[in-house]
């Protein structure tokens, strides 16, 4: 009795210590609002999710039916009934994007509810994970510190505190169910690990796609099952159990991969580096990263950035892949017998689970910390089993415990203090951009966020410093080597130079455009803005255009301006010519525009579309202010003429255009000028 009474009580103690780390992980943020990043597309699938979306894919998002249906009983426990209109506005194929700030920059029960359900599935998903390494053979110590460490390591923050990664959390608890019933002993023929291990990797793939990697470590354990229970794996009867085993997992795995590939097709940007080959030398470096960041995580980020290595003769190649592979061959080496084979396993799950994420399919997003959720849990337990083993060889039984309770608590620290930067979204990009100067989504997201502030400000010297954070961030973006997987530079370059222009930091505007050309076609650029305005990806290429051409026009008005502040002849006819090469400008944007129009959806016939309306904004502003300089050289005559051209490219906008009150304003002006 008393036994069975200090087991319990070991059981308990070790899901106390899980349930503190998972705490510790959210204290600083689980009543937080939602983040402003892309929670609300996952919310709104939430809201949407019902039994069909099992058998309704969709040409805009990836298919995970098991997390969106988690997430709207998330809805019906915490959040607002579903009468409640919380969305508004649709983008393109239905995707809500537009949300009440109001509702959704405020603490909620509905966001601390999510977040909670995110925790308590992460706790879960660590506690079968310690029973799978039980099964597989560790020691309770290696399986409870290995398990413990994962569940309160630092890098599951990203996983765990933001709701969007609900699909990663249901990803590795249903993941690890499957390995833990793939363990269930072929020793007896056990019939649970033909139906319940399918059957959980199946809702793993219905939670994230990128459960794929978990196939090959369910190869690896029902092998080390076959071995375990005495089969000659050399013999055929032993293969055709081993392909029984996986022929379902195969099929829904190829099933899976076809369906989110055509989906992401429109996500899909280069390699890292340009080719395959180059982003296989890439990797090297990010593998080493990921290792570091597990045993050491001292310097995680929401957004990470990497030069890629695109050459042999880069010496970075040789060092992080030496440095890999002594420190994987020399793990394996240390260990003996079953715990070899538990540490090879736990190398191969390392490896395996980050495969789908490891640019082999050129994902815009080179590294983050989600990726390594589900292959950490692989290289804690090889590296916790390498330690035991050491130890054990040296008879220092204590200094193992000594060693696994310090890892634990450092484990603790570090995601204490990484749990705050998940406290709104603006601590994670200003993070993320100190952390990581080369990552172009960290630079161009902190762009964006001070970007949106123009405009707000009261005072002239808060603006202007904002102008400055503006400048900043953009440079760091265009030097970003990612840069282009997250927006298109032309769009941040015309962008900057509006503001600078703004604020009469003329030079530094024209900077901004020095070399400046028409982008190429979108790919994964702003899809934010694309879904928003509810147009295909080209849609945005001949806006920027028009822009570009009508700030370097306005840039060349204001230095004309400079060169002589007075109005003389001279100066005036400068600032004329300066007109006439911005009018050409414009004309040049709207034959582009023209010549792509059928591209566009949407576009009833003879309807003038927004991109065309903005254009014809553009030339009547031009128009505007060439009457102006006219008017100074006392041709009156020619002044009106230009006037009334401008006042019939106005008149012309429709009342139900974006851009209409720009349009308005511009009459305002006209109707004004002397």
């Amino acid at each position: 009795m008393k036994t069975k009474r200090r087991e319990w009580v070991k059981w308990a103690l070790a899901l106390l210590v899980m349930l503190a780390l998972t705490l510790n992980i959210v204290h600083a943020n689980w009543n937080k609002p939602f983040l402003g990043y892309d929670d609300a597309d996952h919310l709104k699938l939430g809201t949407d999710g019902t039994i069909e979306s099992f058998v309704r894919t969709t040409d805009y998002y990836t298919y995970l039916p098991i997390s969106s249906l988690s997430l709207r009983l998330d809805r019906a426990l915490f959040g607002p009934p579903f009468s409640e209109k919380q969305f508004y506005g649709e983008g393109i194929n239905g995707v809500g994007r537009a949300i009440d700030p109001k509702k959704f920059s405020e603490p909620s029960a509905w966001a601390t509810g999510t977040r909670a359900m995110n925790a308590f599935y992460h706790l879960l998903a660590g506690v079968i994970l310690g029973l799978t390494l039980l099964r597989l053979g560790a020691s309770r110590g290696v399986a409870f510190v290995a398990a413990a460490a994962w569940t309160g390591h630092p890098m599951a923050c990203e996983s765990v505190c933001w709701i969007s990664e609900r699909k990663n959390v249901l990803a590795a608890l249903f993941g690890f169910a499957a390995m833990y019933f793939t363990l269930s002993g072929a020793q007896r023929g056990n019939w649970q690990r033909f139906v319940f291990a399918p059957l959980l990797y199946l809702l793993a793939l219905f939670s994230k796609p990128t459960a794929v990697g978990v196939l090959p470590i369910l190869g690896a354990l029902e092998i080390f099952e076959l071995l375990k229970a005495g089969r000659d794996i050399r013999k055929v009867k032993s293969w055709l159990e081993l392909a029984a085993f996986l022929a379902l997992p195969i099929i829904m795995t190829g099933w899976i991969i076809k369906v989110n590939m055509q989906i992401h097709d429109v996500y899909f940007v280069e390699h890292p580096g340009g080719t395959l080959w180059t982003a296989l030398l890439t990797d090297t470096e990010i593998f080493f990263r990921y290792v570091t960041n597990i045993f050491l995580p001292i310097g995680l980020s929401f957004f990470y950035g990497i030069n890629p290595i695109v050459s042999l003769l880069d010496f970075r190649a040789w060092m992080y892949g030496l440095a890999l592979l002594i420190f994987f061959v020399a793990m394996i080496w240390i260990t003996r017998g079953e715990s070899r084979a538990r540490v090879a396993i736990g190398i191969l799950w390392f490896f395996a689970a980050l495969g789908p994420t490891a640019n082999i399919a050129p994902i815009p997003f080179w590294m983050q910390d989600r990726y390594a959720y589900i292959s950490a849990a692989g290289l804690l337990l090889a590296a916790i089993e390498c330690a035991a083993c050491l130890a054990k060889r040296f008879n220092r039984p204590r200094l193992a415990i000594v060693a696994g309770t310090v890892f634990l608590v450092l484990t603790g620290i570090f995601a204490f203090n990484r749990s705050a930067c998940y406290i709104d979204i603006e601590s994670l990009i200003l993070d993320a951009a100190t952390r990581e100067p080369l990552s172009g989504m960290a630079q161009s997201s902190a762009w964006k966020m001070y970007l949106q502030k123009e405009g707000s400000f009261t005072n002239a010297k808060d603006s202007l410093e904002n102008a400055g954070r503006i400048y900043y961030y953009y440079s760091r973006t265009i030097q970003a080597p990612d840069r282009t997987n997250f927006v298109e530079e032309t769009d941040v370059r015309v962008k900057t130079a509006t503001v600078l222009l703004q604020h009469g930091e003329i030079a530094l505007a024209r900077k901004c455009l020095e070399g400046w050309l028409p982008p190429p076609h979108l790919r994964m650029h702003d899809i934010s803005t694309i879904y928003a305005a509810g147009y295909l990806k080209k849609f945005y290429d001949p806006l920027t255009l028009a822009l570009g051409y009508s700030i370097m026009s306005q840039i060349m008005l204001a230095e004309a301006k400079i060169d002589s502040p007075a109005p003389t002849e001279s100066a005036l006819i400068a600032q004329k010519k300066a007109c006439d090469d911005a009018l050409a400008d414009v004309e040049k944007a709207i034959a582009i525009a023209n010549a792509q129009a059928g591209k566009y959806p949407g576009m009833a016939p003879g309807q003038m579309p927004d991109w065309k309306v903005l254009l014809t904004n553009l030339k009547a502003k031009i128009l505007i202010d060439k009457a102006t300089i006219t008017a100074h050289l006392h041709d009156d005559g020619g002044a009106k003429k230009l006037r009334d051209e401008a006042r019939g490219l106005l008149t012309q906008v429709p009342t139900g255009s974006l851009y209409y009150k720009q349009a308005e304003g511009l009459l305002t002006e006209l109707n004004q000028a002397k």
